[in-house]
């Protein structure tokens, strides 16, 4: 995999994983047809906002790798739905922006599966600032699928690409350091991002422009907690962190996160994609600097 500049950066064929109901909402879903890919460079009034929001270097303990299993729910079946190895690879910028690297291979109990490698840069890996993946996803299953407030059973047995590209367009916030939250207060940011979701497959194809407004509020636990209960290889403690995601016409989306004091930055635990589909994640390896 190349270097990655968070400001603009080209980006190697990866693959990554959409479950079918995914793949149906990249063609259903509205958005403006483009084509073209979205460059992903970082406007210049965005840096200004985001400068101040970095770890003070160098982090006591610099994280550089992860590992974990990853749980996948989701709201029209009971129990889980499949299970993913994840691994990431971690790295910090000059200027502070956290590189993030990962791969994740997924298996459901009908067969269907697939792996994910994806690149993205973040502040402290909290909030994305920009990221592009491409997926393939094998699938092998009926599913149902919500159309016209009703809901159709789909046979799938097919294999389906995707890519995703997204960057971020605007940000505010009130708080000095995101990368720097302190126990027992709340935050909150305001950011919009553009995303291009485009698929490929035999019968249905799509390349679309969408913009998201979010408005995002944290709250941060009162006391630091020891990291080595998430994983036994993880230094120091952590602060357990709750956000709500808001955006038009949508549920609210909620994640949770820890914060890793030694290394200043944000690990997710469960992380509510949609109002369909929820990922919990078991630490199970890490390793430092």
């Amino acid at each position: 995999m190349p270097t990655l500049n968070s400001r603009s950066f080209n980006f190697n064929k990866v693959i990554v994983v959409f479950s079918a109901l995914v793949v149906l909402s990249a063609c259903a879903t509205p958005g403006v047809s483009i084509d073209h890919d979205i460059e992903l460079a970082i406007p210049n009034s965005v840096e200004l906002s985001i400068a101040n929001h970095h770890p003070f270097f160098p982090v006591s303990a610099e994280l550089v790798s992860l590992h974990s299993a990853v749980t996948i729910n989701h709201k029209w079946n009971v129990g889980p739905v499949g299970s993913g190895d994840h691994r990431q690879s971690l790295a910090w910028e000059a200027n502070g922006r956290l590189i993030s690297k990962t791969s994740n291979i997924v298996r459901t109990p009908d067969g269907s599966g697939s792996a994910i490698v994806s690149t993205s840069a973040s502040l402290c890996g909290l909030v994305p600032l920009v990221m592009e993946s491409a997926s393939q996803l094998i699938s092998k299953n009926t599913t149902i699928a919500p159309i016209a407030g009703g809901v159709i059973p789909l046979d799938f047995s097919n294999k389906y690409q995707m890519v995703a590209r997204s960057k971020i367009t605007s940000f505010n916030t009130s708080a000095p350091n995101l990368c720097r939250p302190a126990a027992g207060k709340s935050f909150a940011y305001q950011l919009t991002r553009l995303e291009q979701r485009k698929f490929e497959g035999k019968t249905l194809s799509s390349n679309k422009l969408h913009m998201v407004k979010e408005d995002v509020e944290c709250h941060v636990g009162n006391k630091e907690l020891l990291a080595n209960t998430l994983d036994s290889s993880l230094i120091g403690n952590y602060l357990a962190v709750d956000c709500a995601y808001t955006e038009s016409s949508k549920p609210v989306r909620k994640s949770k996160f820890a914060y890793l004091t030694s290394s200043a930055l944000f690990v997710p635990l469960v992380v509510e994609l949609n109002e369909y589909e929820t990922h919990e994640s078991l630490y199970k390896t890490s390793k430092y600097k």
